[in-house]
């Protein structure tokens, strides 16, 4: 995340309120959860988050110099930005950087774009090489996950953000 994407989330963190008030996606992930408390999940949220740390995708090592594993490791529309316009093995290589985050019996949860070309934020536009559902599961296999849930949404119409028509949620445990 860039310096002012971290202090973002900080802000949340710290119920500040000026911080980007993220009650709607929240409010999604309840239901889905068949919980429609808000309130209780943003304090639980907050209660579990202990940092916000600098990461680089592109590095092996993606929190360097920092050398830890943890429990659980998250990625939301990251990792297929992060390989920008390249190959697919770009990606699938990203998947491992990220893997070396994670505990043995760990998890990796990911939401992922579907097939596209581009993000946009504003009027900036960023290249994206979005993987097929298949290369992605794949990809995780390969650096040593089993898949323990895979999901395919569509992307609302409406959403003019990013070029492509669904998205995926892939959890999935490190052997």
């Amino acid at each position: 995340l860039l310096p002012q994407n971290r202090k973002e989330i900080e802000k949340w963190l710290e119920a500040d309120k000026d911080a980007i008030n993220w009650d709607e996606h929240i409010q999604h992930i309840c239901e889905l959860d068949n919980n429609r408390n808000i309130e209780a999940r943003k304090s639980l949220m907050r209660s579990k988050i202990k940092d916000v740390i600098w990461c680089n995708a592109l590095l092996l090592n993606p929190i360097a110099p920092v050398d830890a594993t943890f429990d659980v490791v998250g990625t939301s529309f990251m990792l297929e930005c992060a390989a920008g316009s390249d190959t697919p093995e770009t990606f699938r290589q990203l998947i491992k950087n990220a893997s070396n985050l994670v505990k043995p019996g760990g998890f990796l949860v990911q939401l992922l774009s579907g097939p596209c070309t581009y993000w946009r934020v504003k009027n900036v536009y960023f290249r994206s090489n979005a993987p097929t559902r298949e290369y992605a599961e794949e990809s995780i296999r390969l650096a040593g996950f089993d898949i323990l849930k895979s999901q395919c949404y569509d992307i609302p119409g409406d959403l003019d953000k990013l070029d492509g028509k669904e998205m995926y949620l892939i959890v999935s445990q490190k052997r």
